[in-house]
């Protein structure tokens, strides 16, 4: 079962990390470009008639870092590069070990979380650290909708027709096109099929993505009112719901984004739970199941009938 929070604003982020951390700690979602590739590839495969070219992989994990594709951790080496995590534990004793590595990974989730200090930030720069760049691109993504907001006020009958269709086609050329593209050239280096599909095989392809799906039907769902006021805030919040409300079981957000969720009907078939509050949220999660960990079970003969 998988579940999901809302995203909060930066402001929030601190106090609402530690309130998450004490109720459930942490867990994070694939992000939306690594989870896109593996609809693409499962998409292909289906259409190729071809083996999975990719291994089934947890939604969820405990790193930061698994919202950008890496799993973390830590990896132990000499000036020469190699292993010593052998060495290390067994100067350490594997409970010692394993309590510092524990401590280590603490350590830079929180730091993660919390970002740099004002005083670190020069020696960041000059190591890469540009976080202008994600804020170019969000105002790229919203400046975007705001050219969808003007074609639509200037030919307002898409709005009472098939709105959908036009966000679902602007959508997938601004968003992900590229990436498409450069999925098929990797197939390629990996001696796949990736020829390209037929107008119809495209748009079924597409069409049978989850995330991308979701995140088409919030959009539309914005753009039926023609005085919404775009934010960035809007695009961060349909990327998170795009995959929480795909591939989780529930999810708890504000009413806004849960109306545009709900509203839209082709949608329905997912099943995630949407509570309207905090309350709701946890009564669902009290009304759960308890199911045994197959991890804590041990074999054991099963009984002889007769």
């Amino acid at each position: 079962m998988e579940v999901a929070h809302a995203v909060p604003s930066p402001r929030q982020r601190g106090h609402v990390a530690d309130v998450m951390e004490e109720l459930s700690n942490f867990g994070y979602l694939l992000g939306r470009p690594f989870l896109v590739q593996l609809e693409i590839a499962a998409g292909l495969d289906k259409i190729y008639n071809s083996p999975s070219s990719y291994a089934p992989m947890p939604l969820l994990h405990s790193s930061a870092l698994w919202a950008f594709g890496h799993l973390g951790g830590f990896k132990f080496v000499d000036e020469a590069g190699n292993d010593i995590e052998p060495q290390l534990r067994k100067e350490l004793g594997d409970e010692a070990y394993e309590n510092r590595l524990a401590e280590m990974n603490y350590i830079r989730e929180r730091k993660l979380l919390e970002g740099p200090q004002d005083r670190e930030i020069a020696d960041l720069r000059e190591r890469g650290y540009a976080p202008e760049i994600y804020a170019t691109g969000a105002q790229s993504r919203l400046d975007f909708e705001l050219e969808t907001s003007t074609i639509l006020n200037d030919k307002s009958a898409w709005r009472r027709g098939r709105l959908r269709d036009l966000i679902f086609g602007r959508d997938v050329a601004h968003e992900w096109m590229t990436l498409f593209v450069l999925h098929l050239k990797q197939r390629e280096h990996d001696g796949l099929r990736h020829d390209l599909l037929e107008p119809a095989e495209m748009i079924n392809l597409w069409a049978a993505m989850p995330q991308v799906q979701v995140a088409i039907s919030m959009k539309a769902h914005y753009h039926r009112n023609p005085s919404r006021v775009w934010r960035t805030n809007d695009i961060a919040d349909i990327d998170a719901l795009a995959v929480a409300y795909a591939y989780c079981d529930a999810l708890l957000t504000d009413k806004e984004a849960r109306a545009a969720l709900v509203g839209s009907l082709e949608l329905r078939t997912f099943g995630a739970h949407l509570p309207t509050n905090a309350r709701e949220m946890a009564q669902w999660l009290d009304d759960l199941p308890i199911l045994p960990n197959p991890d804590g079970q041990v074999l054991h003969l099963l009984p002889r009938s007769g």
